[in-house]
């Protein structure tokens, strides 16, 4: 069974849906035995269109562009005033006692250092849309070369860039827990309990220090793996090809689970207590499964694990650029001793170009377009 998954409902501010989720089944494929005797991919998808649980958004976060700039911007000058006069460069009435200078510059460095990350990760975004731009009117008929840089070989793990960025988290934690430490110990010496509560944001940070050593660990362990393509893109409606291989000899895997996902980041708005909350939600539009065995795994002397997933016709194609984006992606895992093998890639799937250049709207993209100006409608006659 092929089951299409269109999202799930987005809350806005006024606590109106702007779409409703439904699933509509669409085709009808052989029975698992038979797929197993093909070589093919079982086709799944989950019931209800479940949000990804686990998954790390390729987004980070939801602000963006001119938007991500302007937010930063503040941050940052407020950030360098604090640091400045609380080191005492910047005169002031009251002078900083007892290491108040010290928490004071943290604090302000803290915030200059959220401010200068959103200003650069605008900027970034703003310089990959002039990018983009560009390559439309280089490549008209070509839409994947203005949405990703593909390298048209393959698709390196995202495992690496995944370490990079809990790199930069960890850093940043480490940061922000510096003021309340150095409260907590000026308070302990002065023999007020105040400090250990303070002390309590370390907590925090062993916390996700060890997600950061254990994600550090299963690196150094598989190694960057890779897939390399048969054919670039991949076409809706045809079957991808590719090879997975693993950047160290994969020992005692009993069995290699792969599977391709149609993944679709969302960003809900919820009012909560009067507070509006904005985090964004990866649900997947559509999946399918294959398991090999490990003696097949280890079979092959390059080391080169054929995969074949057929790529269903009305799914949707893949738009990085966009924010919130939709793309497809692969995750190969096994159980093996120790930390077990998890890597994930990106693979270009897109709609066919139509005669003009323009992709071709797959049949779930049209219809929930007419979705959103229905309830765009409705809503407006409220």
């Amino acid at each position: 069974m092929f089951t299409k998954i269109d999202p799930p409902v987005k809350e806005t501010r006024d606590g109106v849906a702007a779409r409703r989720g439904r699933a509509s089944a669409t085709r009808v494929a052989g029975g698992r035995g038979e797929a197993d005797r093909r070589g093919k991919a079982r086709e799944e998808s989950p019931a209800g269109g479940a949000e990804l649980k686990g998954h790390t958004p390729i987004s980070g976060t939801t602000v963006h562009g001119k938007t991500a700039c302007l937010i930063g911007l503040p941050f940052l000058v407020m950030g360098v005033f604090v640091a400045l006069m609380a080191s005492g460069l910047i005169p002031s009435k009251n002078a900083p006692r007892n290491g108040e200078g010290l928490v004071g510059a943290l604090a302000g460095g803290v915030f200059a250092l959220v401010g200068a990350w959103m200003i650069v990760h605008g900027v970034l975004g703003l310089a990959a849309g002039r990018r983009a731009r560009r390559m439309r009117e280089r490549f008209p008929d070509a839409p994947w070369r203005a949405d990703h840089p593909w390298d048209e070989r393959g698709a390196r793990d995202m495992q690496r860039r995944g370490v990079g960025q809990m790199l930069f988290g960890m850093m940043f934690m480490i940061a922000f827990a510096a003021p309340f430490n150095m409260v907590a110990f000026f308070s302990a010496r002065e023999g007020s309990a105040l400090g250990y509560a303070f002390g309590c944001v370390n907590v925090f940070v062993a916390l996700y220090g060890v997600a950061f050593v254990y994600r550090l660990i299963r690196l150094v362990k598989y190694g960057s793996g890779r897939i390399a393509f048969r054919r670039f893109p991949y076409h809706l409606g045809e079957t991808a090809e590719f090879d997975y291989i693993p950047a160290r000899r994969l020992e005692g895997v009993r069995k290699l689970v792969c599977t391709l996902r149609c993944i679709r980041e969302t960003f809900v708005t919820t009012q909560v207590n009067g507070k509006t909350q904005t985090r964004i939600v990866s649900t997947v539009l559509h999946h399918q499964t294959r398991q090999i065995a490990g003696e097949q795994v280890g079979a092959s002397h390059d080391g080169r694990v054929p995969l074949s997933f057929d790529l269903p016709p009305e799914a949707e194609s893949t738009r990085l650029l966009d924010r919130p984006p939709v793309y497809w992606q692969l995750q190969i895992s096994a159980e093996t001793p120790g930390v077990n093998l998890d890597s994930r890639f990106l693979v270009p799937v897109y709609a066919r170009p139509g005669p003009a250049g323009e992709p071709t709207r797959s049949r779930g993209e049209a219809l929930r377009e007419v979705a959103g100006i229905i309830s765009f409608k409705a809503t407006g006659d409220r």
